[in-house]
């Protein structure tokens, strides 16, 4: 049996690690159409120990268990007679034959084989139940506003390693995204409520969202910690979070948003779209703004 592994390096945060998930479940779905026995190995992910890598070690080791259940996957896959393993439940032989999968394609994939692997992955991938239960009461009290978008902000002081942007500087960086976001609401007139998923530091999103109520009169502006505090209960489920699992909770929400957008370059929001296109959205219910990054496309194509 060849198994497949997802494998995490270096600063990849929460959708890059997911690619890595989705890429191994995709192989094992492609051989074990081709017949040939298949398995997947679930290795621990990571989460960031700080908002803006102001902490070090800027990683630690956390459960798979945060963002899949575990459990609902197997069930789901032995239909398809493909065996689904946590890492540390099989011997190191096993592992160290296994082969890693990371967010790039590791062959030469069809079009079909791209088109199934995002239909399953959209429709059919069990995400962590606590997380899942968590988005659903975000995405039904957002669903009492009239015309609601959901937008995603990349401005995060992590982003300052990167050189382009450090050169550029993170306020106009953080303007560009903002000015992009208000063109959009601009443009669909009856938004009535826009909701914020974003890893800002509190302080930091009250100054957005003031800046943001400024220019757009009467919009209302939410994050997760202002709708959950409508239910004290899970609102201390979701301080109990590591930051990966609470950016978990947000990406859930964008992907079933009405009206979402957000920067192409971000894994985050590439990534939201490409479920919402295989979960049959429209694509005017969509907007990936520049700078374009061609790489999504190669590797997690929308066909």
């Amino acid at each position: 049996m060849i198994y497949f592994q997802n494998s995490a390096e270096g600063s990849e945060g929460l959708c890059n690690q997911l690619m890595s998930v989705f890429r191994a479940v995709g192989e094992a779905l492609y051989h074990a159409s081709e017949g040939s026995p298949a398995g997947i190995l679930l290795q621990n992910v990571q989460t960031r120990t700080s908002i803006d890598f102001d902490v070090t070690p800027y990683f630690r080791s956390i459960a798979i268990d945060c963002f899949v259940d575990v459990h609902a996957l197997r069930q789901l896959l032995s239909s398809r007679q493909i065996d689904v393993k946590r890492a540390e439940e099989v011997h190191a032989e096993v592992r160290n034959q296994a082969v890693n999968c990371k967010r790039y394609a590791i062959r030469q994939m069809s079009a079909i084989e791209n088109k199934n692997s995002g239909l399953f992955i959209a429709n059919a991938f069990p995400f962590a139940k606590h997380i899942v239960e968590l988005s659903n009461f975000i995405i039904a009290s957002m669903s009492e506003k009239h015309q609601w978008i959901a937008a995603h902000l990349r401005i995060e002081k992590d982003l300052l390693l990167i050189s382009d942007i450090k050169s550029m500087g993170l306020e106009h960086y953080a303007e560009s995204q903002l000015h992009c976001i208000y063109a959009c609401m601009e443009a669909k007139q009856k938004v009535s409520a826009i909701y914020l998923a974003s890893g800002l530091l509190d302080e930091e999103y009250a100054a957005i969202a003031k800046g943001t109520q400024e220019k757009n009169g009467d919009i209302m502006i939410y994050n997760k910690k202002i709708v959950l505090k409508g239910c004290p209960d899970l609102k201390q489920k979701f301080d109990s979070l590591c930051l990966e699992e609470q950016a978990l909770v947000d990406w859930l929400v964008c992907i079933h948003a009405p009206y979402f957008i957000g920067p192409h370059s971000s894994s985050f929001s590439y990534l939201a779209g490409y479920m919402r296109h295989y979960r049959g959205y429209q694509p005017d219910t969509l907007e990936l703004f520049p700078t374009y990054q061609p790489y999504w496309d190669m590797w997690f194509p929308c066909i």
